[in-house]
């Protein structure tokens, strides 16, 4: 609770560097932030202390009128772009089962499950990110096409709560380790 009402002072400095570049419109400038903060806290700490803190900010500016949806789309494709770099480049996975990675059914907001994959990849850890608004029906196939180590859901929004813990519960029956992850659950 600490960090997301006032992050660490190592991070600070990455977290206004990607709000001044979110707020200009460049992309680019962000993941360079992302980039230094990496080399400098690591991977973990970036997402955890710049990344998450930094979008949660613009999407209170978004919602307050500060900036538009376009500068929160512009920070939210620059840091999945970023993610999807370190995934790419990540060391090649241990021959493990998978982790399933899905957002409930109503979510969209696929950031938090993106940055799991990416900290779950870079440790050598396959994953089968099935994305946004996964029906329950398609992640059992999944579940039971892949024979997981673990799945974890992802819910951001109350409104997507209840059908995400469904999701949870029908995967949880087949035996699987099965977590819930997001907003929706704090």
């Amino acid at each position: 609770a600490r960090l997301l009402l006032q992050p660490a002072d190592s991070a600070r400095r990455f977290i206004d560097a990607f709000l001044d570049a979110a707020q200009a419109m460049e992309p680019g400038r962000i993941r360079t932030s992302l980039d230094d903060a990496t080399d400098e806290l690591g991977l973990g700490p970036t997402i955890d202390e710049v990344v998450m803190p930094a979008m949660r900010r613009v999407g209170r500016w978004w919602e307050t009128g500060r900036c538009g949806v376009g500068h929160e789309h512009v920070a939210t494709e620059a840091v999945r772009a970023w993610l999807g770099k370190i995934t790419a480049f990540a060391p090649e996975p241990q021959r493990l089962a998978p982790v399933v990675l899905a957002c409930g059914p109503r979510d969209s907001h696929t950031l938090g499950m993106e940055a799991l994959g990416a900290l779950l990849a870079h440790a050598g850890r396959r994953c089968c990110v099935l994305g946004a608004r996964t029906p329950v029906p398609a992640l059992v196939a999944t579940v039971e096409r892949v024979e997981p180590a673990a799945v974890v859901v992802v819910s951001h929004l109350s409104m997507g709560r209840r059908s995400a813990m469904e999701a949870v519960r029908t995967v949880a029956a087949l035996g699987v380790p099965t977590f819930y992850a997001g907003n929706a659950f704090i």
